[in-house]
C-alpha cells in the first residue's frame, strides 16, 4: 500500500470522525436549548402556584394541581407555597375549610395568596377560624392565618367566619384574631387583606390581632355582619390604611361607626369610604 493511499485513508477517517463529533455537538446543543426553555416555565410554576382544595373529597397527599386531585386542607396548600412565593388557591364551593389546626395557625409569612372558588355549587366556600389550645395552659385562641413579618391575602366570593368560642371561657379575645402575628411579644407584622364579593362574619374573635405593625384593609362589594360576642371588626389601634367600597356592615348595634368598628385612632389611619352603609 502506497503512502498516498495511507494518507488518504487517514484523512477520510478524520473527516468521518469530525462529522460524527459535529452531529453530537448539534444534538447536545438542541437538548440544552430545550432544557433551557423549560426552566423558566418550571420556575414560574413553582413561584406562582395554582392549587385546588376540597375539604370533602380531597387528600393532602394529592398533587393539588388539578381539580380531580385536590388537597383536603388549606394548610396543606399553603405548605406547598415557597417563601416569598405567590399562589392561587381554588376552594371547592359549598365546603367548609377550618384554618389554624395546631398552635400558631396556618403560617403565611411572606406569601401572597389569592383564594377563589371553583365548582358548580351555589354557595360560597366557607373559611373558618378554629380554636386551638396553648400547650402550657388552658387558654384557647383562634388559630387562623399568622405571619412573623408580613402577609398578603385576597379573597374573592368567599364566606369568612372569624371563629366561635364554643363555650370555652378562656379563649383570649384580644389575641389570636383570624389574621394575627406569630411568635412572642415584639413582632411587627404588615397585613394586606383584600375582600371582594365576600361575606365576613365577625364571631367571638376579631378579624386582626397584633401588638405592632400596619394593616392595609380593602373591602369591596362585601357584607360584614356580627355573629358572636366580638363587638369590633378590628380591635387593635395600629396604623391602618382602609379602602371600603360598596360595603354593608350590619348587626353591631345602634351608634356603630367605622371609627369604633375598625379602631381608627386619630392620626394613625388613612381611610376612603364610598357607597357604604352601617345599620344596627
Amino acid at each position: 500500500m502506497s503512502l498516498e493511499t495511507v494518507i488518504a485513508g487517514l484523512v477520510s477517517a478524520c473527516n468521518a470522525l469530525t462529522d460524527t463529533v459535529n452531529k453530537k455537538i448539534s444534538l447536545i446543543d438542541q437538548r440544552v436549548a430545550a432544557a433551557t426553555e423549560q426552566v423558566p416555565a418550571a420556575v414560574r410554576a413553582e413561584v406562582n402556584k395554582m392549587l385546588y382544595v376540597d375539604s370533602s373529597s380531597g387528600v393532602d397527599t394529592n398533587s393539588g394541581l388539578t381539580p380531580d386531585k385536590p388537597l383536603k386542607t388549606i394548610a396543606a396548600a399553603v405548605n406547598r407555597v415557597m417563601l416569598c412565593g405567590s399562589a392561587t388557591i381554588f376552594l371547592r364551593r359549598g365546603k367548609v375549610y377550618e384554618v389554624g389546626r395546631g398552635l400558631g395557625g396556618t403560617n403565611v409569612d411572606n406569601m401572597s395568596i389569592l383564594f377563589v372558588p371553583y365548582g358548580t355549587e351555589a354557595s360560597k366556600p366557607i373559611v373558618r377560624g378554629a380554636l386551638v389550645r396553648f400547650s402550657d395552659s388552658n387558654t384557647y385562641v383562634c388559630g387562623g392565618f399568622s405571619a412573623f413579618t408580613e402577609m398578603s391575602i385576597k379573597f374573592t366570593d368567599c364566606r369568612i367566619e372569624t371563629g366561635l368560642a364554643n363555650g370555652v371561657s378562656q379563649y383570649g379575645p384580644d389575641y389570636g384574631g383570624l389574621f394575627s402575628r406569630d411568635g412572642g411579644l415584639g413582632e411587627s407584622v404588615s397585613f394586606k387583606l383584600f375582600f371582594h364579593k365576600c361575606e365576613v362574619v365577625v364571631q367571638d374573635v376579631p378579624l386582626f390581632s397584633t401588638y405592632y405593625g400596619f394593616i392595609q384593609l380593602s373591602l369591596a362589594q362585601t357584607t360584614i355582619s356580627k355573629g358572636g360576642t366580638q363587638s369590633t371588626i378590628v380591635n387593635v389601634g395600629v396604623p391602618k390604611m382602609v379602602d371600603i367600597s360598596s360595603v354593608s356592615i350590619v348587626g353591631f348595634g345602634a351608634g356603630a361607626t367605622l371609627d369604633n368598628l375598625l379602631t381608627l385612632a386619630p392620626g394613625s389611619y388613612t381611610a376612603r369610604q364610598v357607597y357604604t352603609t352601617i345599620s344596627a
